[in-house]
């Protein structure tokens, strides 16, 4: 006797409801998170949107969870010393290549989140908020780790930290470093994985080791996957005489991890140097990427070209360019061969450059017609698909490599 076959979208419903209450059944109740079907609105709909412009993709590594960050412009806010911009958390589930709204979570407790990171095993996230402007008033920026789904052997408690002398901070892709500034301008490392946290200073100046310039760290870059290097922005200390100074450092973090938390706040910042090396942006804005295996580093080199440096002995490997418009996000696919880049100005578009060979592989265009720019990639674990984000609060898919291609690679 054959066994009858539900029909196709039936299968699918129930198949995807079932992932759905399985990977957040223990979160908390909350409404439910906008979700946009494609195949009612059209073959180029975006996946999802989330009301402002994507700041920030995070997948977590066994592909179960994503978290948007997303900014929207408060027009109300002229004249009334509120944030211009305001920023939004969300949650999604991405069984099967297409992203689940969760409706048992959100993220609307944490005032303007400025960054999102998950745990190696997926078992927690990392929630940043607090702050959304400098200068005097600026700062009380906390950090919260929030259980997701740990495993039935292991207790994730809840986390907070906050400071409010904090007025910016940067965390680790695995939620394993937060880096912190002062309203003093000071810049330190916090180790949320070690009990008690353990903290590495940098000292307000540096002697550089290109040149007889005293430096400090203007901001932190990047933080590499597996939390081992910090790219560090370098910028001419007060009274030197220069008016700005286009040199990224790279710090080696596991070293500071390998020793007591007492001797870690002392520790010089010449123990952690690794390499440094000039470009010929400020990169201002964080338009720079680890690869995986945190052997080199990605950095917008100028508007429209993208250098690849080194992170051992700060030497350029590759420089990508000239690109139309100007670029705009950076990401390494999983097996650091290709780098896949984001560019807008007038219309989103992504290009792939296969990094050993220095060659452009594919481009293309954001569907979303409305879309200026690419502001956010996020790449699979098994290298196939690209998530990105808009300026208009879009995210999409691009399966940009073949089956094929992923053997040959």
């Amino acid at each position: 006797m054959t066994k009858k076959r539900l029909p196709f979208s039936r299968r699918a419903f129930l198949v995807q409801g079932l992932a759905l209450l399985a990977g957040c059944r223990s979160l908390p109740n909350l409404p439910p998170l906008p979700f946009h079907d494609r195949e009612e609105d059209g073959e180029n709909a975006p996946l999802l949107n989330v009301g402002g412009e994507v700041s920030e993709i995070r997948t977590t590594h066994n592909w179960r969870f994503m978290a948007v960050r997303s900014r929207t412009r408060n027009d109300d806010a002229a004249g009334t010393g509120a944030p211009m911009f305001g920023t939004n958390l969300s949650l999604y589930n991405i069984e099967f290549q297409r992203p689940l709204p969760c409706p048992e979570f959100g993220f609307d407790t944490f005032e303007n989140p400025a960054a999102v990171a998950f745990t190696p095993k997926a078992e927690a996230c990392y929630v940043v908020s607090g702050a959304s402007g400098y200068g005097p008033g600026a700062g009380n920026i906390a950090v919260d780790r929030i259980p997701l789904a740990p495993p039935k052997k292991e207790k994730i408690e809840p986390f907070h930290l906050e400071d409010p002398d904090w007025i910016d901070a940067f965390l680790g892709p695995a939620g394993d470093w937060l880096a912190v500034q002062t309203k003093e301008g000071t810049w330190s490392f916090r180790d949320l994985l070690s009990d008690p946290i353990k903290e590495v200073r940098f000292p307000e100046t540096y002697q550089s080791k290109s040149g007889e310039t005293e430096t400090r760290v203007a901001r932190v870059l990047a933080i590499s996957p597996d939390g081992m290097l910090a790219a560090a922005l370098m910028a001419p200390a007060p009274g030197s005489g220069e008016e700005q100074n286009r040199t990224i450092a790279v710090w080696d973090l596991s070293t500071a991890r390998s020793i007591p938390v007492e001797k870690a706040k002392k520790l010089p910042l010449e123990a952690l140097f690794v390499s440094e090396f000039r470009i010929r942006d400020n990169a201002s804005g964080r338009i720079c990427a680890f690869s995986h295996d945190g052997q080199m580093l990605a950095v917008r080199n100028k508007e429209k070209y993208v250098g690849i440096w080194q992170t051992a002995g700060g030497r350029i490997l590759a420089e990508f360019g000239e690109h139309r418009q100007p670029v705009t996000a950076l990401q390494f696919t999983p097996n650091n061969a290709k780098l896949v880049v984001g560019t807008g100005g007038n219309n989103g578009r992504l290009i792939v450059w296969d990094v050993r060979k220095g060659r452009l592989l594919r481009t293309y265009n954001d569907p979303a017609k409305e879309s200026r720019r690419i502001t956010a990639i996020q790449t699979s674990p098994d290298g196939n698909l690209v998530y990105f984000g808009n300026d208009r609060g879009n995210v999409n898919q691009w399966e940009y490599q073949s089956k094929s291609e992923m053997k040959k690679a």
